[in-house]
């Protein structure tokens, strides 16, 4: 069972022209023309915001609301950040891109106590160039999603969330993604990878999985003092991996690795054995 679009959506809906107005820096200063936050709460309500007030009102219209797309998915909620092209076969980043040219999706997931918030950032297909950016300015990406909450708080706490009609289903779908997430997990230990081999420039590598794990947390911003807490090694042991790491993939710097792995299928790869 769908729910149709109510007043509280429409509410959503005519918030555009205020989040465009919170959004004029974002827009004005950076190479990004499309922003969207989605809220989704534990019991599935959501919430969404964007400048983009067609879209919004193409994805109410096309009942994307009801669809779970990948807010539930166990690889979105156990990271900090993801790419459209992450998901190229699903059919809402489909029709955004093809019929409302928002292209170039980067998103920033942040996991609250009661709900997670999904930050979209897109702009035109013509602004291919946006990806090095986006790779520069993760900081930048982040210190908006405050300022936005921040300035749309009065804005988020009147817009009722929207919770689907058929709430046997919502809660059977809540308990099959935490039999799912489980089930992930069991899987994950049953077929525990020991190395990861990958292909870059023709060039097979081979990472262990202590590398990969190394790289993971490298790439979320930590220190080796942080990694090594977190993966209950010595902060030299990470040291020397980090060294290894950068070695096999070529690269120099932190930044070189977040875009080889951006630009390549080594994030989705690498959530096997982290």
């Amino acid at each position: 069972m769908v729910q149709l679009i109510t007043t509280d959506k429409h509410q959503a809906i005519k918030s555009s022209s205020e989040v465009t107005e919170i959004c004029q820096p974002l827009l004005q200063f950076t190479p990004i023309s499309f922003f969207n936050l989605v809220r989704v709460y534990d019991n599935h309500a959501r919430l969404s915001f964007s400048n983009n007030q067609d879209w919004l009102e193409h994805y109410y219209k096309q009942q994307y609301h009801n669809e779970s797309m990948f807010s539930n998915s166990p690889f979105c909620l156990e990271n900090k950040f993801m790419t459209h092209t992450s998901f190229p076969d699903n059919i809402v980043i489909r029709d955004a891109i093809d019929n409302f040219d928002i292209c170039y999706g980067f998103v920033l997931i942040d996991r609250q106590a009661k709900h997670t918030d999904f930050f979209h950032f897109a702009t035109s297909h013509k602004n291919s160039s946006v990806m090095n950016f986006y790779l520069n300015s993760i900081d930048m990406l982040e210190h908006f999603t405050f300022y936005f909450r921040d300035k749309a708080a009065n804005l988020i706490k009147k817009c009722k969330p929207n919770v689907p009609v058929d709430t046997v289903s919502m809660f059977s779908e809540a308990k099959d993604l935490t039999d799912l997430t489980c089930e992930r997990h069991k899987y994950l230990a049953a077929t525990k990878l020991s190395k990861l081999q990958i292909t870059l420039n023709n060039k097979v590598i081979n990472l262990t999985r202590r590398e990969i794990q190394t790289l993971w947390h490298y790439l979320q911003g930590k220190t080796a003092k942080e990694i090594a807490k977190a993966i209950y090694l010595s902060p030299r042991t990470v040291e020397y991996y980090l060294v290894r790491i950068k070695k096999k993939l070529n690269c120099q710097t932190r930044h070189d690795l977040f875009k080889m792995v951006m630009q390549s299928e080594l994030l989705q790869e690498m959530d096997l054995l982290v």
